[in-house]
């Protein structure tokens, strides 16, 4: 089988840090770069998902600056195509961090129509 695209979701774990939020675009962008290097496909559709809005109970501080760095990543690689998930409610109640099973199953059918409109 070939592979066609992938599906990205990242960053809830940089809202904690400065640092790794200075860090989250170059990371990110050099990890897209050498994936499609290394399957040989520079060109590989890369979709993926801005985090969702902040989750409640949980102290991340630099949540909306990585929602802002997502942003542009558009910016620097007009080939990806970004998913918001703002609107996916609602979280998992155990940690109120992660989405629960109906959240992740909204956010892959989000994630195929923009797929599809592109």
């Amino acid at each position: 089988h070939e592979i066609v695209g992938i599906f990205h979701y990242q960053g809830e774990a940089e809202t904690n840090s400065i640092e790794k939020v200075n860090q989250y675009v170059g990371l990110t962008t050099t990890f897209f770069n050498k994936f499609r290097v290394h399957i040989g496909k520079p060109g590989l559709r890369i979709v993926y998902a801005q985090l969702g809005a902040k989750p409640y109970g949980n102290d991340r501080p630099y949540w909306t600056n990585i929602q802002q760095l997502q942003t542009q990543l558009r910016d620097i690689d007009p080939s990806l195509v970004m998913i918001r998930t703002a609107d996916i409610i609602p979280y998992y109640p155990e940690d109120g961090l992660h989405f629960c099973e109906a959240g992740y199953k909204k956010i892959a059918n989000n994630a195929i129509r923009r797929i599809e409109d592109e």
